[in-house]
Formats: structure tokens, C-alpha cells, sequence
């Protein structure tokens, strides 16, 4: 049982990553966040990354770096939390 929600919950995760990438992928293509596409990854992501940017405003940190910080370390946090399941 332990064997198959630890797979369920990695899988679980690996879609997670893969929508983030998506949306990073589609932030470079400014025609396509008027997609019903990009709204549903946007609806799927927003929820994982606005608290790194809200700790990351606190923080100061990233401002003025042309890549979004907030998507990398979401990814290293999810990583992160598959190496540990």
C-alpha cells in the first residue's frame, strides 16, 4: 500500500513539474495566454508559485532578474520532496 500512494504521490508531482514548465515555456509566446489552454495551467500553477513570490518580495530578492526565481524553486522544492518520498 505505502509502494503505491508513494508512486501516486511522485506521478503526482512529476505533472506538477510538467505544468510548470509548460506555463514557463508559454510565458515566451505572449499570444498564447489568451488560450483556454494557458488559463488552465495558469489555474493549476498560480496556486504553487505566488508563495515563493510572495517570500521572495518579502525578501527582495530576484527583482530586476529577467527569470522568474519563483519557478525555480518551486521546481527544486518539488524535487526535492520526490527524493524525499
Amino acid at each position: 500500500m505505502y509502494f503505491l500512494v508513494r508512486r501516486v504521490a511522485i506521478a503526482l508531482l512529476d505533472l506538477i513539474s510538467l505544468a510548470l514548465l509548460v506555463r514557463a515555456l508559454l510565458s515566451w509566446f505572449p499570444e498564447a495566454r489568451q488560450s483556454r489552454f494557458y488559463e488552465i495551467i495558469y489555474t493549476v500553477t498560480e496556486p504553487i508559485l505566488s508563495p515563493f513570490r510572495r517570500l521572495f518580495d518579502r525578501l527582495n530578492i530576484g527583482r530586476g532578474f529577467p527569470i522568474d526565481l519563483s519557478f525555480l524553486a518551486a521546481v527544486i522544492v518539488i524535487q526535492i520532496i520526490c527524493t524525499v518520498i
